[in-house]
């Protein structure tokens, strides 16, 4: 009998002590537990605050949709001769699926 797929549990987010408020602390993806150590905290705030009071996180926000169609244009060959090998690979999935 095959085994089943088993819902992660989001882990607990623990916040560091000596956080200031205005920080987010989000859970990792995938979910697992993580503890920071203060210098690592310490570094997150001061980086995402610097990112944030530069401009440097909204100029990155615009400049990436651009940068991702020049990459994807730039590799475009590349990537249509992956067509054929992932549409093998989904048929064989599908025939996977089919004799369940």
């Amino acid at each position: 009998m095959p085994g089943s797929h088993v819902a992660a549990r989001p882990a607990q987010v623990r916040r560091p002590e000596g956080l200031p408020a205005e920080v987010e602390v989000q859970p990792a993806v995938p979910a697992r537990a993580y503890l920071p150590s203060k210098a690592e905290a310490a570094f997150a705030v001061a980086f995402v605050r610097c990112g944030r009071t530069t401009g440097l996180f909204a100029a990155l926000d615009k400049a990436e949709p651009a940068m991702q169609k020049e990459i994807a244009e730039r590799h475009v060959a590349e990537f249509s001769g992956l067509n054929p090998q992932i549409e093998a690979l989904a048929a064989k999935a599908a025939e996977v699926l089919k004799e369940r």
